[in-house]
């Protein structure tokens, strides 16, 4: 019995000392996409009559050619002003997200701030 349990300690070894090549050698780290073209959201009268102001935040998924693919909204002021950064943030274009010199779907969180100034 004690030699069949020493070979599964030493195949383990080999597999674990093996697994490192076979899952490839690109360590690097996701770089998210990069805005390359923006356009900036419409102030709705309705919220400019309320007086509001404040931040949308919009969730955007980023294929591998750049373009946005769907947006959502995180946080929101309402009076017309989410939609109108949804609208904004599928004009977006983008670098996309990258690993190992490859073009990957990603996410990326846009800010739009909302002043009357």
């Amino acid at each position: 019995m004690r030699p069949a349990a020493r070979t599964a300690k030493a195949t383990t070894h080999k597999v674990q000392e093996l697994a490192p090549a076979i899952a490839g050698q690109c360590t690097e780290p996701l770089a998210k996409p990069k805005h390359k073209a923006t356009v900036k959201p419409v102030y709705t009268m309705q919220a400019r009559q309320a007086e509001i102001e404040g931040v949308v935040r919009i969730e955007v998924t980023v294929d591998e050619n750049g373009s946005v693919i769907s947006a959502r909204v995180l946080s929101g002021l309402g009076y017309g002003l989410d939609e109108s950064a949804l609208d904004a943030a599928r004009g977006w274009r983008f670098q996309p997200a990258m690993r190992c010199g490859k073009a990957l779907v990603g996410t990326v969180i846009i800010p739009f701030r909302f002043d009357l100034t």
